[in-house]
């Protein structure tokens, strides 16, 4: 991405729930996850280093599993292009909106 967003936790929850409802864990099955997030910092950004491209980090969100604990990411990049363009939408229909008045 040419510039960084910063995705709150109540857009990466409606990013889950376009992209990914009804899914479940992968450890126990279970159906209901939390967001690995702050209100301070919104969404937590991880950066997950590669044993075979040295210097090359992955960015990722990621949510746990509220009865497991399992933890599931989500790369950074598709999770923050799906957040621009529902920002964008709500610009378009609010112009208003994107205004810092």
């Amino acid at each position: 991405m040419d510039e960084a967003v910063k995705v709150t936790a109540d857009e990466f929850i409606s990013f889950l729930v376009e992209k990914c409802s009804g899914s479940k864990c992968a450890g126990c099955g279970g159906e209901s996850f939390k967001t690995i997030s702050s209100a301070e910092h919104g969404a937590w950004l991880f950066s997950v280093d590669t044993t075979n491209a040295p210097g090359f980090h992955l960015p990722t969100y990621a949510i746990n599993c509220a009865n497991c604990g399992w933890v599931r990411h989500h790369v950074a990049f598709r999770v923050e292009d799906w957040v621009k363009k529902q920002r964008e939408k709500l610009t378009k229909l609010s112009p208003e909106a994107g205004s810092d008045d």
